[in-house]
């Protein structure tokens, strides 16, 4: 399920289609042992409406760059104050930046990385569906699961 993202211009705000989810959300039973992911827009924008009081956890993938890692800290101060559990994928990552990430977030709990890897990055350029099977895909969806289940 995607929510918060405008995708005409003029479209308006968000909030209806927040509204809308917390309405649709509500209403859905879940089972123990159900995984629902919710991708929003990235930023903190959910959080001022509420969105995020209808999970269990937050997911925050970091690139490597200053403002993820800073948008990364600010996700985990706000999903604190909802008393939400945040984890985090570490994303296009090599040797040398996996470490430095890695200390830049201290204290965040990172479960899964994905490489700075040319397949994927093409497929993300070409607007392509990355393939579920790929190893570095099955690894993060392994950790997502280990992680909620």
């Amino acid at each position: 399920m995607s929510i918060g993202k405008i995708h005409h211009f003029g479209e308006g705000c968000a909030c209806p289609m927040g509204r809308l989810f917390r309405m649709l959300f509500s209403s859905l039973r879940f089972e123990k042992q159900d995984l629902v992911i919710v991708d929003t827009a990235a930023g903190v924008e959910h959080f001022g409406r509420s969105l995020d009081g209808q999970c269990d956890h937050v997911l925050c993938i970091v690139d490597p760059s200053y403002e993820s890692i800073m948008m990364a800290k600010r996700v985990e101060t706000l999903a604190g104050e909802a008393k939400l559990p945040v984890s985090v994928i570490l994303n296009k990552i090599t040797p040398e930046i996996d470490e430095d990430l890695t200390v830049a977030l201290e204290g965040v709990t990172i479960i899964g990385r994905l490489p700075d890897n040319r397949s994927i990055f093409l497929n993300n350029l070409k607007g392509k569906s990355l393939d579920p099977e790929m190893p570095e895909i099955e690894s993060v969806c392994d950790a997502i699961e280990q992680a909620w289940i």
